[in-house]
């Protein structure tokens, strides 16, 4: 409710009529309802029965990956493309969005299966690693361990052939997270310790790394977007400019509205939710969000010792979806097919919870669930 405040705010002090009040609603139900759908899902059917079928589709995802890298043409964008006419002559893949080669780094190649960028898929995939993550430990009692290693293993060639860095660098935090988790506090401290004199070592490599652009962002792009930024948002700091004010009004090309995509050389892309939410609803809607997600990594703290492996997941999933927008930003409705996965996880962990206040009322109940299990 506190994000639908803040773009109803934003619209109203904006001066914004019916239709922009239309757009505040249809935003926030296309980008967050979707959460709660998949929430009352993951409540009302097995987790093991959900997770055996997205194991499965992550394996079908990482072919499609895999024919687009060895083919260097992504022939599901092309057929999708051909289906579905883009409104538009040309994007930023050519006509009609087909892609056909993404050879545009000297270090890494950039495929982007059914997504609209490569950063996108990305997104969607280093999620899904995560995800998969959580049960690693778990695998022997309720899962194959051979097919979760080789889901993992998918998953992580086919971050690797999406190209991102940002991508990339949340996989790698999260196992960091994942496995120092299950150390001992000594063994923890030493691992903390060891992590900050690499970090140090390896700072200078990295920010040669971003420095250039090499396909991708640079600091200096990073800088350039940031100064960009705080001019802008010095004009209307409390509730910003409006929605899609930075897609419509800045990024858009001369008689392109909507083009969200590198048009102007000052803000090419602006590529970090900081940035556009300064300027789209400013510090009011800045404070919603950091509510929203806040309120959903409190609800998974709390829980991380009664039900550790869901609150782990979550925690990881939500942590790292934000660190990816806050990098890299919202490309392509990355956040919206992020955001089901920890909708997913919030639902398994409510239906834990929900059980176990079941099982302290009735314990025949916990005879009945694992009887249901072994079926």
């Amino acid at each position: 409710m506190i994000i639908f405040a803040a773009y109803f705010v934003t619209t109203y002090t904006n001066g914004g009529g019916g239709h922009d009040y239309y757009e505040v609603f249809r935003y926030c139900f296309d980008k967050y309802l979707p959460m709660f759908a998949v929430f009352i899902c993951a409540k009302e059917v097995e987790e093991q029965r959900i997770v055996r079928i997205l194991f499965t589709f992550f394996l079908i995802y990482f072919g499609f990956g895999l024919v687009e890298y060895l083919l260097n043409h992504n022939y599901i964008r092309e057929a999708i493309a051909t289906a579905f006419p883009s409104t538009k002559a040309k994007d930023m893949f050519g006509p009609a969005g087909i892609t056909n080669g993404f050879g545009t780094s000297s270090w890494r190649t950039r495929i982007s299966i059914t997504t609209k960028h490569p950063t996108v898929l990305g997104a969607l995939l280093s999620t899904m690693f995560l995800f998969s993550l959580s049960y690693f430990k778990d695998a022997k009692e309720k899962f194959n361990i051979h097919r979760e290693k080789v889901v993992l293993a998918a998953l992580l060639i086919t971050i690797l052939l999406s190209g991102s860095r940002t991508s990339m660098g949340c996989a790698f935090l999260g196992c960091v997270i994942y496995f120092t988790n299950s150390l001992s506090f000594r063994k923890k401290l030493l691992a903390i310790i060891t992590y900050a004199v690499l970090a140090v070592s390896l700072s200078s490599y990295a920010i040669s790394s971003f420095s250039s652009k090499e396909g991708g962002s640079s600091l200096d792009l990073r800088q350039q977007q940031l100064l960009f930024t705080l001019v802008e948002f010095a004009s209307k700091p409390l509730f910003g400019h409006g929605l899609y004010y930075t897609n419509h009004s800045i990024l858009a090309n001369a008689g392109e509205s909507g083009n969200m995509y590198y048009s102007k050389e000052e803000t090419q892309g602006l590529e970090s939710i900081i940035f556009y939410t300064l300027l789209d609803i400013g510090l009011f809607g800045a404070f919603a969000l950091i509510v929203f997600y806040g309120e959903i990594f409190f609800t998974f703290f709390s829980r991380r010792k009664e039900h550790p492996r869901l609150a782990m997941q979550g925690l990881l999933e939500t942590s790292l979806l934000v660190v990816f927008l806050i990098l890299s930003g919202e490309i392509g409705r990355n956040t919206e097919m992020c955001i089901l996965f920890i909708g997913m996880s919030l639902g398994f962990l409510h239906k834990e919870l929900e059980e176990a206040k079941a099982t302290e009322a009735d314990p025949a109940l916990l005879e009945q669930s694992e009887d249901f299990e072994n079926e």
